[in-house]
């Protein structure tokens, strides 16, 4: 179990660390993972250079549940494959067109849909992990955390990896985009609002957990990773935590390469 702080010195550590040569990537782009009555549900695949097998992450992106697309992650998802590991951007329904639970749903779909093209993908079936930023990163958690009422069926996710996610909606009251998502206040659906907390699914046989978040997240609160790290930590749950020096915007939009090097770092050790 590891509570980790990073601070501006390890951040320029990991600034000036040489380079290896980047290797090429191939890009599978707008496959079609699911779909909803007129709704096409895409992904993009990012597949390293080799025959593999290869572990895989599912990237899932940013944008408060109500915009945003798999693009976000695009540069993220090259860069796993450089590093050997298959990447999968995701799309998924959004609010307020789609409410909650499907955006989860998806997930879920998007998560069957690589295991069943393992062969075709190269994905080693029992090393796959889930990663998200801010919105993603709440689905994320959900997806992995939730796994435990379907222990059977998503017992390929391995680890858990986020940048600035909710963990607990039920202190976000007020906040328009969750009342969005939701259909509504906490005061008229507070079941809502617990069901889909990640804070509520804490149990001790759930997969190592990496949070990130800015020490200066004003959107989401660094207190929603440091409280839900504690509970995983007291159920005996692996869980690092890295705060850092950011705000909420340069950890969930573009290209951040210092998360993306702790979130590769992370996958390589639990995948």
């Amino acid at each position: 179990m590891q509570i980790t702080r990073v601070t501006a010195l390890l951040l320029l550590v990991i600034s000036c660390m040489s380079v290896p040569e980047k290797q090429p990537v191939q890009a599978l782009q707008d496959l079609v993972y699911a779909e909803r009555g007129d709704t096409v549900l895409l992904a993009d695949v990012f597949l390293p250079s080799g025959p593999g097998p290869f572990p895989a992450v599912l990237l899932l992106h940013s944008g408060s549940w109500r915009r945003g697309s798999k693009a976000r992650m695009r540069l993220v998802g090259e860069e796993f494959a450089r590093q050997g590991i298959v990447a999968v951007a995701a799309n998924y329904r959004l609010s307020p067109a789609a409410r909650f639970p499907a955006q989860i749903y998806d997930c879920r779909d998007a998560l069957r849909w690589m295991r069943s093209h393992a062969s075709t993908f190269h994905i080693r079936p029992d090393s796959i992990g889930v990663l998200g930023y801010s919105a993603g990163g709440h689905l994320a958690l959900l997806l992995g955390l939730s796994g435990n009422e379907h222990r059977q069926e998503f017992a390929n996710v391995k680890a858990i990896a986020t940048a600035g996610a909710p963990a607990d909606l039920t202190d976000l009251i007020g906040n328009p985009m969750v009342s969005d998502l939701l259909g509504g206040s906490k005061g008229a659906k507070p079941q809502v609002y617990k069901m889909a907390s990640p804070v509520s699914y804490v149990t001790s046989d759930d997969p190592p957990v990496l949070l990130m978040h800015g020490a200066y997240d004003w959107i989401v609160p660094n207190h929603q990773s440091q409280q839900i790290a504690a509970e995983l930590k007291a159920k005996g749950v692996p869980v690092e935590y890295y705060e850092l020096p950011m705000g909420h915007v340069r950890t969930t939009t573009g290209f951040n390469a210092t998360e993306v090097a702790i979130a590769i770092d992370f996958f390589k050790r639990k995948l």
